[in-house]
């Protein structure tokens, strides 16, 4: 999770005021004026605009209830979000951990002679976006109406309701449209506008709801098993598209056979589909879980779609040296129509001009590999031309030693850092299990 540091506060507090406060206290207390909105609530309001739930009058709208902001114009609003733009595409404000922190209490500084003080750094705690929600603005024989709009946000945020624009002289049939972030993914909503006037006998809408499957699909011990698996879609009776959940708790995917498996949807729909588990003809190679890193072993393709045709293609990474390979972070899966398993990533190459892009590309292993070690080794070489730093924390905080390239460490022992890996040394300090990074040697 990243996090966006607002900077620190000063206060001219006595000195038994300076002790036990959280930093909500200490900063109403630095500012020294009524607000109904904090910096906190500032910077979600700018980050909804980035990610498209408001445009730049409602947010300054918003920060107008703060006295620091009461001339703000939504021209100001475009620059003051610029830097968040340049650092933080594709993030949200993770409101629930920031406000947590916010009532966490602190130790302010005594920085000078009298009674002023700083509160250490105060942050915004942020998550990477993984749900768009797509409203289309339909005319009732389909064509444009406005503009269609893509809010993004993470599963688990808050819901925001955004209001449909107005055309003179139509009905709508969602005045605002609920944009509940309740699960990963894409989905649509339609907007539909009818001329007043219009005879709606011939224009009823048939209820959508839905739920599609392949009555069978085909895989082997080694695979994973989604509702994509049985190319499953759902729908609710606005034609919106639902996830689709899939039962595997009668079904030993270790062991060859035909097991029955229900799919349900949110909608009420349930469907009996078989799997046929097969043996895998080679063992089975380790598929990376989300959030982990990938990188590319040779020349691959990076695609809108899970199915890959020439027409999909969205970026190509040609094969580099072992310090230049191309990384990914995964962020779900995806199977072709033939069934074959793709990573659903997101481009980690961050002085890359692709960085941040998302898509799909192949799993296989004979194509991409786990970007960190996963056993101990006896000695590592280093291999990256600016060296790498050795820390006392599996964080890589409290930098210790700077090591040079072609160095050689002995190692003790590799730790789990969340997703990523990190080597030991004989003095107890760690370094990065990154394998563009370091290799293993003899």
């Amino acid at each position: 999770m990243k996090t966006l540091s607002l900077g620190s506060a000063k206060a001219i507090l006595l000195k038994e005021r300076a002790t036990g406060l959280t930093y909500k206290e200490f900063f109403e207390t630095a500012i020294k004026q009524e607000s109904s909105i904090d910096f906190y609530e500032v910077t979600n309001a700018i980050f909804l605009y980035m990610n498209g739930a408001l445009n730049a009058q409602q947010v300054a709208d918003v920060m107008k209830k703060s006295p620091l902001y009461d001339d703000i114009t939504a021209q100001g609003v475009e620059e003051l979000s610029q830097p968040f733009k340049d650092q933080f595409t594709g993030f949200s404000v993770n409101m629930s951990k920031t406000k947590e922190a916010d009532t966490k209490t602190v130790v302010p500084s005594h920085i000078e002679d009298g009674d002023t003080y700083s509160l250490p750094d105060f942050y915004v705690y942020m998550v990477r976006n993984n749900v768009t929600m797509h409203i289309n603005y339909l005319m009732s024989d389909g064509s444009k109406a406005f503009e269609p709009k893509a809010i993004s946000g993470y599963a688990g945020q808050d819901a925001v309701s955004i209001t449909s624009p107005v055309k003179e002289g139509y009905t709508i049939d969602k005045p605002t449209v609920q944009t509940a972030f309740t699960e990963a993914g894409n989905f649509t909503v339609n907007v539909h506008y009818q001329k007043i006037g219009t005879p709606t006998g011939t224009t009823t809408r048939v209820n959508a709801i839905s739920l599609t499957a392949d009555a069978s699909a085909t895989v082997t011990t080694a695979d994973i098993v989604n509702a994509a698996t049985f190319h499953a879609k759902a729908t609710d009776s606005q034609g919106r598209e639902l996830p689709v959940s899939v039962d595997l708790s009668k079904v030993n995917l270790k062991k060859p056979g035909t097991y029955s498996v229900s799919l349900s949807a949110a909608n009420g729909q349930t469907k009996v589909v078989s799997l046929i588990v097969k043996a895998a003809s080679t063992p089975a190679d380790k598929v990376a879980v989300k959030q982990e890193a990938i990188y590319g072993l040779k020349t691959l393709y990076l695609y809108r779609q899970p199915t890959f045709t020439k027409a999909q293609r969205l970026v190509k990474y040609s094969r580099k040296s072992r310090v230049d390979r191309p990384m990914f972070i995964v962020t779900g899966y995806g199977r072709s129509k033939a069934g074959r398993l793709r990573y659903q990533v997101r481009d980690a190459n961050q002085r890359s001009k692709t960085f941040g892009k998302t898509g799909y590309i192949t799993a296989n292993s004979k194509y991409v590999g786990l970007a960190y070690y996963q056993k101990v080794a006896q000695k590592i070489k280093i291999i990256n031309t600016h060296g790498i730093n050795s820390y006392q924390q599996l964080n890589l905080t409290g930098q210790q030693k700077h090591f040079k390239r072609e160095q050689t460490l002995k190692v003790v022992g590799l730790k789990k850092y969340h997703l990523t890996t990190r080597f030991v040394l004989s003095d107890g300090q760690v370094v990065t299990a990154n394998k563009k990074l370091v290799q293993v040697i003899k």
